[in-house]
This record gives C-alpha cells, sequence and structure tokens, in this order.
C-alpha cells in the first residue's frame, strides 16, 4: 500500500459538517468499479444516507490529503446482518456457530457483515491489494467485535472472487448461491 493513502470514516467526515459532506459527495461520484455496479453504485449513492441512518459504517482510503486532488482509491463497508439457515445443514451449522445449546436449531442467525468492499479502477494492486483492503477491514470489524461481541464475519461474493476470500480463512456457508446470485461466505472468529 502506498504510504500517502489515509483511511477515513466517513461517520467522522459527516460529522465535521456541510462543507466537508459536499466535497465528499463530489468525490465519492467519481468512484468507478466497472466489475461490480452494486458497489460503485453504493459508493456513489447510498454510503452517505446508510451511514446517517446507521444502516452501516463505511471507511475509505483517499490519496493526498495535502493537495486539493484528492481521489478515493478504495472504500469498504461494514454492517451487523442476521443470516438464514434454514438451506444449511446441522453438520455446517456447527461448524460455523459452534456447539452451543440450541445455537444450531435456529433458523437465522447475527453476525457482523463486510457489506461492500472495493477498488476504483483507476487505481491497481500496487496502491492497495484486495488483502489490504480485506485486512483493513477485519481490523474494524474486531475493534467493534470488541465493544459489541459477535464471532461470524459475513460476506456475499461473486464466484470469481471465492478463492481470495479462502487465502483469508473465509468458507462457503453454501455450495450453491443465494438468491441474490452471490455466494455466501463465513468466518467464525476466536473465542476469547
Amino acid at each position: 500500500m502506498r504510504s500517502d493513502l489515509q483511511l477515513l470514516s466517513l461517520r467522522e467526515q459527516i460529522l465535521e459538517g456541510s462543507t466537508k459532506l459536499f466535497e465528499l459527495n463530489a468525490q465519492f461520484k467519481e468512484f468507478c468499479c466497472v466489475r461490480d455496479e452494486d458497489v460503485q453504485t453504493f459508493i456513489r449513492d447510498r454510503a452517505i444516507r446508510y451511514e446517517r441512518s446507521g444502516l452501516s459504517r463505511t471507511y475509505f482510503y483517499v490519496t493526498d490529503r495535502e493537495t486539493e486532488e484528492t481521489d478515493v482509491a478504495a472504500y469498504f463497508s461494514v454492517a451487523i446482518t442476521s443470516v438464514d439457515y434454514t438451506r444449511v445443514s446441522r453438520a455446517r451449522r456447527e461448524k460455523v456457530l459452534g456447539s452451543t445449546p440450541g445455537r444450531v436449531n435456529r433458523d437465522h442467525f447475527g453476525g457482523l457483515l463486510i457489506a461492500q468492499i472495493a477498488r476504483d479502477d483507476r487505481f491497481n494492486e500496487s496502491v492497495i491489494s484486495g488483502t489490504e483492503l480485506i485486512e483493513a477491514c477485519e481490523e474494524i470489524i474486531e475493534l467493534g467485535r470488541n465493544y459489541l461481541g459477535g464471532r461470524v464475519i459475513y460476506l456475499d461474493c461473486k464466484e470469481e472472487l471465492i478463492s481470495l476470500y479462502e487465502r483469508r480463512g473465509y468458507k462457503l456457508l453454501l455450495d450453491s448461491p443465494f438468491e441474490n446470485g452471490l455466494y455466501k461466505m463465513t468466518k467464525t472468529l476466536p473465542r476469547l
């Protein structure tokens, strides 16, 4: 990762006031990710609204803050979620959720969600890699976990990204995609 990148919290930027928000909105509108229109649409049109309503928290990397020309190089959003386990086998539930009595009998289970994660097309792996983005996202999740608890991280991804997340310890919840066409992956965090 380049040394001139800085990780910022959207929440903290919003709290700075309307001038900062106007600037951010303009920067977000320039974010480009042709590989995944959903992540592009989120940062351009929904991130600020979701942040204000408390549905998610977004963090983003910007380039050189010393000049007027700053660009959003990458971002990720995290949230709390509930996942439908009705199609998941009992054995798989136990692997993900543990063996706490009654836990595997529930049809829905909460956890921490990597809601969005993307790098702008103008920046390549030498600026910030996918692995670095995931690591930063997991660090934020761990900070939240210290205050709120939680043991399972969830994310949805396209089939071509499964191996990237598997290298980081994520596992498929099901071998087939969910209704949205995406694969749900999980990572069970260690107990204290």
